[in-house]
């Protein structure tokens, strides 16, 4: 019997499969009961200068009130959090994190619901991250569907640095927008898009992500943290201590989970140790230094070039992290423990990876005394605008049909639109057929008599059967020729749709379609209706959600700054 994928691990863990259920403290069936342990855990709500200081950080990028409630929220007893997260993309990053913040609001809005008990979703915005690549690259489909990308340069101060500086300067905005406007001409909602993008220059990665956030998803009650406000790196100093003061303890236990998780099959998943690796970064210079181990002292290195930038005892390092805890920041390993120190967590919302990463992360909660929260995997979906259904249709297929049958299914499909050769060879056939009939009959005229006006008659009927055989021939071609035309098109539209250069959807493209095409407000539309209690990719047609906006709206005039 094979072992399940790590792609599988979703759908198990909300089946309630005990062999996936076991790495984990609670799963989807039991996130009412832990939200209400979580709820009267004690945890200490937000302190007034806490919230100020979050709040400060929110107020200059205009959340709407409702996420401001949110926030206020955090500050009484008793409240949870359901949370999710993802790095700071280009204006939105991948579609599936609009996916996870859509689950995360939904979860925490059916926990009020079912038990009552006040619940916040919360979105951990990761601009500590330093690897810009990863971030950098904005994906969409141009109006014939073909995949267009843009990549913002690599910042000038050079790698190594979080994502939370580096800079929109004007003239990537500028080359951005007409990228989008050159690929989207006439989309009814660019404009719209537009001012949002030329009202990013000057920000930075974290506040263009965060910002877009609020505009689209605040409504509903997201409240979008960044772990570099002072307040969360206080919370985070007792983690941050419990990984230096064991030296490599934590990383073993790491190790040590990933070969487990090894042997059930989902091993490369898992987050590799060697064994003398912290569990944190050190921000050195404006450089996020990786920390290694080497005996009784701290190596802090370039993570790019490998360059040493420190080195010190435990000591130091224990001195320096109650001096200035903003310098440190926890890596992919510590980070879940640092956001359920800081944060009342019940619940958080992961992809597929992630669920590898919490099963393997087990021992350090167990560890460090800290909340475990329930693990929830994350909605997926496939949004179908109307051209895509179009294109399925033509092609004799329905949307679901083509989705379900996969690329090779869709081209054997279009490809019955350009084998017509069978047909005309057949109409040839019967020309010829013809043809031979009347040369029988030419013969029998013949052998009639020898009247002129009759044979010239019969000339003529051969010319004409000649000219309009060949005629209709002709066209006959011209109509296949097109028709195989159209079936290569409408396969184009599916595929480049469906799975972009051959990866899934909401992988591989951004929110830019999206928002182009049906406004701001699009994806409060898409997260009320995306089913958040399956890990079943949906298909969700746009054209069918109430209230989304087809018709050009005028946008507000740009800011004088823009482009």
């Amino acid at each position: 019997m094979s072992l399940p994928t790590a792609a599988q691990w979703p759908q198990l863990l909300f089946a309630g499969d005990p062999g996936i259920s076991k790495w984990f403290d609670a799963g989807p069936a039991q996130i009412s009961v832990r939200a209400a342990v979580r709820s009267r855990s004690g945890f200490p709500p937000l302190t007034p200068d806490e919230l100020n200081d979050w709040r400060s950080w929110l107020e200059p990028l205009q959340p709407p009130a409702e996420a401001l409630a949110g926030l206020e929220k955090l500050a009484r007893p008793g409240t949870v959090a359901v949370v999710t997260g993802q790095q700071a993309g280009l204006l939105g990053g991948p579609l599936y994190t609009l996916y996870k913040a859509a689950g995360a609001i939904a979860w925490a809005h059916a926990i009020e619901r079912e038990t009552g008990i006040p619940a916040v979703p919360v979105f951990w915005v990761a601009s500590d991250d330093h690897d810009f690549a990863e971030v950098a690259t904005a994906r969409w489909l141009d109006r014939e569907r073909r995949l267009r990308s843009w990549s913002a340069p690599s910042p000038a101060a050079g790698p190594g640095r979080s994502v939370s500086r580096v800079q929109l300067t004007p003239a990537m905005v500028a080359d951005l927008s007409r990228a989008i406007r050159d690929a989207l001409p006439g989309a009814p909602q660019l404009d719209e898009l537009l001012h949002f993008v030329h009202s990013s220059a000057d920000t930075t990665w974290e506040d263009q992500f965060t910002r877009l956030l609020l505009r689209t998803l605040g409504p509903l009650g997201l409240v979008p943290v960044a772990p570099r406000l002072g307040w969360l790196r206080r919370r985070a100093i007792a983690v941050i201590r419990s990984d230096i003061e064991g030296g490599t303890r934590f990383s073993g236990l790491l190790a040590e989970s990933a070969q487990a998780l090894a042997i059930v099959g989902v091993g490369d998943r898992a987050i590799h140790r060697n064994g003398n690796e912290a569990n944190w970064f050190l921000e050195i210079g404006g450089i996020r230094g990786k920390a290694t181990w080497h005996d009784d002292r701290c190596r802090v290195t370039h993570p790019a070039t490998g360059e040493s930038l420190l080195e010190a005892s435990p000591q130091d390092l224990l001195a320096r992290l109650e001096e200035t805890p903003e310098a440190f920041s926890p890596n992919a390993a510590l980070r879940p423990l640092v956001q359920d120190a800081a944060l009342p967590t019940a619940a958080y919302v992961a992809g597929p990876s992630e669920l590898i990463y919490h099963a393997q992360i087990g021992p350090l909660y167990a560890e460090t005394g800290i909340f475990r929260p329930a693990l929830i995997p994350r909605p997926g979906a496939v949004l179908i605008e109307p051209p895509v259904r179009r294109a399925a249709q033509r092609l004799g297929l329905e949307i679901e049909e083509a989705y379900a049958s996969g690329p090779e299914a869709i081209a054997r499909a279009a490809s019955r639109h350009g084998d017509e050769f069978q047909a005309q060879n057949a109409v040839r056939k019967e020309f010829e057929t013809i043809r031979e009939a009347l040369a029988r009959a030419g013969a029998t005229i013949d052998g009639a008599g020898r009247d002129t006006a009759i044979h010239q008659a019969y000339g003529r009927l051969l010319t004409a059967f000649d000219g309009r055989a060949e005629q209709l021939t002709g066209r006959l071609a011209n109509y296949f020729a097109q028709q195989a035309g159209h079936g290569e098109r409408w396969h184009d539209t599916l595929v480049h749709s469906l799975w972009p250069d051959g990866s899934r959807q909401e992988r591989h493209l951004g929110w830019i379609n999206l928002l182009a095409q049906w406004g701001m407000q699009a994806p409060v539309h898409i997260a009320q209706a995306l089913a958040h209690n399956t890990a079943t990719l949906q298909l969700l047609d746009l054209a069918e959600l109430p209230g989304l906006r087809t018709e050009s709206q005028p946008a507000p005039a740009p800011p004088c700054s823009a482009p």
